[in-house]
């Protein structure tokens, strides 16, 4: 059951990086990377933001871990979204 909910909230996450990505671009920011994240980086820094410490003698992040980087990254997205409405598509 909790692994059904964890697909669907990762997939979530892979289409609202997408949403980011498109925004990113929309606003021309200077500092988007050329290359996407590969999915170990992506996932690190995904356990980074629910706690992580990534030290040397740390390992692979947990479930815990990850599971509560993507909760704290959709209260990010969300306010995001808030604070920068959706910009109309350019011609």
């Amino acid at each position: 059951m909790a692994c059904k909910h964890l697909v669907t909230r990762s997939f979530e996450l892979s289409r609202r990086v997408s949403d980011v990505s498109e925004v990113c671009t929309r606003h021309c920011a200077p500092n988007t990377p050329d290359i996407p994240p590969t999915l170990g980086e992506a996932m690190h820094k995904v356990a980074k933001l629910g706690g992580f410490l990534g030290r040397k003698c740390d390992g692979r992040p947990g479930a815990t871990a990850l599971w509560r980087g993507l909760a704290r990254l959709s209260d990010i997205t969300e306010t995001f979204s808030i604070f920068h409405p959706p910009i109309p598509a350019r011609p």
